[in-house]
């Protein structure tokens, strides 16, 4: 019996450590996406114990400007890190710069200032190259409330990027002389 009570204790506690964890979600391929947080200060404390923090996994297949807009009815905070987050326990998880999950290292591109309180909860025109990138999101409110749930919606738009075409040197070489020849005939 006692045997049958640490092996069943130890069963619980390793599904409540599960579920106590922050959330990885592949964003879906809408772009859009609906899920909550536990808590109003999980980002704004780096805090990954809890169902504070989201990351949010998302693959960019070419060059491509991307919009991020996320609509609560608390403030969030938003971080872009170049990288797949793999691992989400125990993890010390930094809002404004790299950081790793000790299996992969994860870059810092541009988030939410966590210094200015009620800070926009959106991030436009990020130009991204082909590649893996995470979305950190959870609660910048700072008023400590660790037990409510805070529903968000997640808009992501993946603009692919279209080439400049850049002018012919052979073309810029013509006008070029064809601008020599004329000066020169006008100072004669």
């Amino acid at each position: 019996m006692k045997y049958l009570s640490k092996t069943v204790f130890a069963l619980v506690m390793l599904c409540a450590t599960n579920l106590s964890q922050a959330s990885i979600i592949d964003l879906p391929l809408s772009g859009n996406l609906t899920d909550s947080v536990t808590g109003d200060t999980a980002w704004l404390l780096e805090d990954t114990f809890g169902n504070g923090l989201d990351f949010i996994l998302f693959e960019v297949t070419e060059s491509s400007l991307v919009d991020i807009v996320l609509n609560a009815s608390i403030d969030f905070g938003l971080s872009l890190y170049s990288g797949t987050v793999v691992n989400d326990f125990a993890i010390i998880f930094n809002n404004g710069s790299d950081f790793s999950d000790f299996d992969t290292d994860l870059t810092y591109i541009t988030g939410s200032d966590p210094f200015v309180p009620g800070a926009a909860d959106f991030l436009t025109n990020i130009s991204l190259e082909a590649g893996f990138y995470t979305l950190a999101l959870g609660g910048s409110e700072g008023l400590f409330d660790t037990f409510n749930e805070y529903a968000y919606q997640l808009d992501v738009d993946i603009n692919a990027a279209k080439p400049v075409s850049e002018p012919s040197i052979l073309l810029l070489l013509l006008f070029s002389m064809a601008g020599m020849l004329t000066s020169r005939r006008k100072q004669k």
